[in-house]
């Protein structure tokens, strides 16, 4: 899916996805041409930063536990 779709099913916006991305929180989408490709994963890890932020967590933090995350189910 593109970044408009996962923008919308994760109810971030498109400008944060970038910025999660920029910061490292998010890593870089494939691309397919000049688009970048989300999965499912990508929306769950994006809900589960949202939902964080939300409960007062700073990107900061959500840095080094993403970072030990590695792709592993939450």
């Amino acid at each position: 899916m593109y970044i408009g779709k996962a923008a919308k099913l994760s109810g971030t916006t498109v400008k944060s996805i970038r910025h999660y991305e920029k910061i490292g929180l998010l890593p870089q989408a494939p691309r397919e041409g000049k688009y970048r490709v989300y999965d499912q994963e990508n929306v769950d890890v994006l809900r589960f930063i949202k939902c964080a932020q939300q409960l007062g967590f700073k990107l900061k933090e959500l840095q080094g536990i993403l970072a030990d995350y590695g792709g592993r189910d939450f």
